[in-house]
């Protein structure tokens, strides 16, 4: 269960990531072609779900803030994965359909706002994200009204982020920009390459 907002500044036709672990098996980043990308991988790393999105999303064809939440049921008879964009299902092109099998979660180190090379860094500005190994049907608008309201604007996750399921998640970034890089959620704790700066508007403008 993925959830964040996002606002791309620039750099079109380059590769962004949102984020990567060190064996490859979460991995999520804008692509060369502007496309929102996603992939996930089991313990040996065969892909159990991989998608680019339709839409390019660059400062220009896709401005200002986006709220993206990505929900998978891998272990379920029929695997179930779903992507919503702004309280809306995104059109996305399946490389390889949702297929039953576990996610490893089991990277020593994960990556967020680049590769976990310190490469290809994000160029934009990111707010409340929130990763967990927890699934919700985010097909029901119950479900998506814990991390967006009907107005489009951010919801309260909570302190550690444990409102939606009411288990703190595996990584949870929320706050002002000085702690915002802390993890709030369970997963162990970040540390900061470069330095963050707060963005000109917020997802709750």
């Amino acid at each position: 269960l993925w959830s964040i907002w996002i606002n791309i500044a620039g750099s079109p036709g380059a590769v962004m990531w949102f984020f990567r672990d060190t064996l490859g098996r979460l991995v999520s980043f804008r692509t060369a072609s502007d496309k929102l990308h996603l992939e996930l991988r089991d313990p040996p790393g065969f892909l159990l779900w991989r998608w680019d999105s339709d839409d390019a999303f660059t400062n220009l064809t896709n401005p200002g803030w986006h709220h993206l939440l990505v929900a998978a049921n891998l272990i379920a008879i029929t695997p179930v994965g779903q992507v919503f964009l702004d309280d809306a299902a995104l059109a996305i092109t399946e490389i390889n359909a949702p297929t039953t099998g576990d996610i490893d979660w089991t990277s020593t180190d994960i990556a967020v706002g680049a590769h976990t090379a310190d490469t290809q860094f994000f160029n934009g500005d990111m707010a409340e994200l929130y990763l967990t190994d927890e699934y919700l049907d985010i097909s029901i608008e119950a479900n998506r009204r814990k991390f967006i309201d009907a107005a489009g604007k951010p919801v309260d996750l909570g302190a550690d982020g444990s409102a939606p399921t009411g288990t703190a998640p595996l990584i949870f970034f929320s706050g002002p920009t000085d702690d915002w890089h802390t993890n709030k959620g369970s997963g162990g704790g970040f540390t900061e390459i470069g330095a963050l700066t707060d963005a000109a508007t917020s997802p709750s403008d």
